[in-house]
């Protein structure tokens, strides 16, 4: 849900989405599915992350 970079319409935006449950639950799914693929390469960031200490 884009909101303005000055965060005016913040309170508007925010009033709209409680208002649409199809937009909550497209928000919802969104958001799920963009942390499972996080999660999912969580262990690849670590390993990167020690080898890229060790030098």
């Amino acid at each position: 849900m884009p909101v303005d970079w000055e965060g005016e319409d913040l309170i508007d935006q925010s009033e709209a989405v409680l208002r649409d449950e199809s937009l909550q639950k497209s928000l919802t799914e969104n958001a799920l599915q963009l942390y499972m693929e996080s999660f999912s390469k969580l262990d690849e960031r670590v390993e990167r992350m020690i080898g890229d200490l060790e030098g």
